[in-house]
């Protein structure tokens, strides 16, 4: 119990010691359901462990094996594992995972955990730059849990689907996604919090409201608990350097961006780190080229803009293309 209260107070490091005295003591007095419980626990804090992607993993498969025949119990390992094995790029691996925890959730008909793997296995296709499969995955995960009312871990898949959205143009509708997600995510969720600030800072940008974008943007990796460093801070901040490229602040842009890269390669998060190096790379080339955007100021908006009013700030002007029918 005291390594959940640690992991739910965002306390991997404690978490992880409390979770393993838990699972050695229930291994030695043969509680083999309360050892189960505490690895299935223990796997829930190695996302945010200061250790790399193929360790993690190692430690998840080694668990995994120990409960072989245990259909449930692998279920409840393969889960997380979803997720880890889409930090280190490894994608065949991470669908296959999905697979097998969601033919063992469906015969039993839990329809949370089904959704899960459909929301980890959307983030993945993200990671991997499949945003169709993204959507397709994430779109049913959040469909499930609309039926059932659950709102939780709707309110994550929604920000995730609003980033799917994103990835392919449909602004309109990743804004919409993101005030639905507003609505569903806890006060202390800081992850669905975030999210959803940091695809709504990049939407805000792309409008011209930059002010209110670098916000959000800012709020979004602040969220996050100090005595914790997740894979969700360095997502924050590629957002946040994302708004700033837009807004033509590309040394700020650069170091948010090598921020999270450092955290990614650390983390050895194979595929993140491309991610991060690419767009640190495409801020070198913006920032030496004369023709690329600069900031700009209120007389400085080129023709094809428009001020318009927005609803959503009380009629204060924004700028927006003037024919963008993504929006």
């Amino acid at each position: 119990m005291t390594g959940r209260i640690r992991c739910w107070a965002a306390d991997p490091v404690a978490a992880e010691q409390a979770l393993q005295r838990a699972a050695e003591c229930a291994r030695q007095s043969g509680n083999r359901r309360a050892e189960r419980e505490a690895s299935t626990w223990l796997l829930a804090t190695l996302q945010d462990l200061p250790i790399p992607a193929q360790e993690a993993i190692g430690r998840a498969e080694r668990l995994l094996e120990a409960v072989s025949g245990d259909p449930w119990a692998e279920a409840a390992i393969l889960q997380p594992l979803i997720m880890l094995y889409g930090n280190a790029g490894r994608f065949a691996d991470a669908r296959a995972a999905c697979q097998r925890a969601q033919s063992t959730f469906t015969a039993s008909g839990a329809e949370l955990d089904w959704a899960i793997c459909a929301k980890l296995t959307g983030r993945n296709e993200l990671i991997a730059g499949d945003h169709a499969a993204a959507e397709h995955n994430l779109r049913q995960g959040y469909e499930a849990l609309r039926a059932t009312g659950e709102r939780a871990h709707r309110a994550s898949l929604g920000t995730w689907l609003a980033e799917a959205a994103y990835a392919q143009g449909r602004l309109g509708e990743a804004l919409r996604l993101t005030e639905e997600a507003e609505g569903l995510a806890g006060l202390d969720d800081y992850e669905a919090q975030g999210r959803w600030r940091a695809t709504r800072a990049k939407l805000l940008a792309r409008r011209g409201q930059f002010p209110a974008a670098t916000r959000l943007a800012e709020e979004a990796v602040t969220l996050v608990p100090a005595t914790v460093d997740p894979p969700e801070r360095a997502e924050f901040l590629l957002a946040w350097a994302e708004v700033c490229r837009l807004h033509g602040e590309f040394d700020q842009a650069d170091a948010c961006a090598r921020r999270a890269l450092q955290f990614y390669e650390d983390r050895q998060m194979v595929p993140l780190a491309k991610r991060a190096r690419a767009l640190i790379d495409s801020h070198a080339t913006q920032d030496r080229d004369p023709r690329a955007p600069r900031r700009l100021g209120p007389r400085q908006l080129p023709a094809d803009r428009v001020a318009i009013p927005d609803q959503r700030s009380n009629g204060c002007p924004c700028v927006a293309q003037a024919a963008d029918s993504r929006w």
